[in-house]
């Protein structure tokens, strides 16, 4: 990695980010993945009808 870095600390350097990071990973392919299946469910919302709010 850098210049005048113990390979063993760089690979530390590089679990430990990856580590952090795999979590928000995961997060982002389930919020696309519910996207995706969400698209399919309801693929033109231009077809849905518009009316006036229902009343309470």
């Amino acid at each position: 990695m850098a210049l005048g870095v113990p390979k063993e600390t760089s690979d530390k350097a590089l679990e430990e980010a990856e580590d952090a990071v795999a979590p928000l990973v995961a997060a982002a392919v389930g919020i696309i993945n519910d996207r995706l299946l969400l698209t399919d469910e309801y693929p033109d919302e231009d077809d849905v009808a518009v009316g006036p709010p229902a009343s309470p």
